[in-house]
């Protein structure tokens, strides 16, 4: 009697073990290869929920593992930056499939941020020449993204890359892939016709004043 149950015992914890390693795998996600002179934000940290990576690019996680993606990314240039726009690229058979986008933005309301400071605190306002800010994919954002995935009969990705495309400092002015750039006059007084509490609206985003949603 007791052997059987040793051995079922066995069985059970043996389909546990397996279950879960067809489950929990290598996830990887690749930097954005080498970086520009002028690149004013440098990824430092990389976290899957409470589990750090093993390597700098390489962690165990299930499935839905990009939902707990958090990225650690630190102001490296000498001026406050208002948002920055990093995607993260699904590619299928080599070729890119779409960009899930880490949108940073200063939120006046803790409640829409998906940003947190280094010390685990809602991240509001800008980001500071050398400060660190740790940014995850907001939750609808990854639904919708999930069901585009589906179409792509994508049920399991286990491979992704940063793309880095683009950074908004508080001067109006912007970085975008390797290029600082400032706006047309014209521009700027549309923009500033078109702002929500001093923020200009970029596209790809929405920001929260008050009641009132853009």
């Amino acid at each position: 009697m007791n052997s059987r149950f040793g051995v079922y015992t066995f069985v059970v914890i043996l389909l546990t073990v397996i279950h879960s390693s067809g489950q929990e795998k290598i996830r990887i996600v690749e930097g954005w290869g080498t970086p520009y002179p002028n690149q004013p934000i440098e990824i430092v940290g990389r976290e899957l929920g409470e589990r750090s990576f093993t390597k700098k690019n390489s962690v165990f996680g299930s499935p839905d593992w990009l939902k707990h993606l958090t990225l650690s990314v630190k102001n490296v240039s000498t001026k406050n930056i208002l948002s920055f726009d990093i995607d993260i690229l699904v590619k299928k058979d080599g070729k890119v499939l779409l960009g899930i986008p880490y949108i940073f933005a200063p939120y006046s309301d803790p409640a829409d941020t998906n940003s947190m400071t280094e010390y685990g605190e809602k991240k509001i306002g800008v980001l500071r020449p050398e400060e660190v800010e740790k940014v995850k994919v907001r939750d609808q954002a990854m639904r919708a993204w999930r069901e585009t995935l589906m179409r792509y009969q994508v049920d399991d990705v286990d491979r992704v890359a940063l793309d880095l495309r683009a950074v908004h400092f508080d001067d109006q002015s912007r970085w975008m892939y390797g290029q600082e750039s400032r706006p047309d006059p014209e521009i700027m007084n549309w923009q500033s016709e078109n702002s929500v509490c001093g923020v200009v609206i970029h596209h790809r985003r929405r920001l929260k004043c008050s009641t009132k949603e853009y």
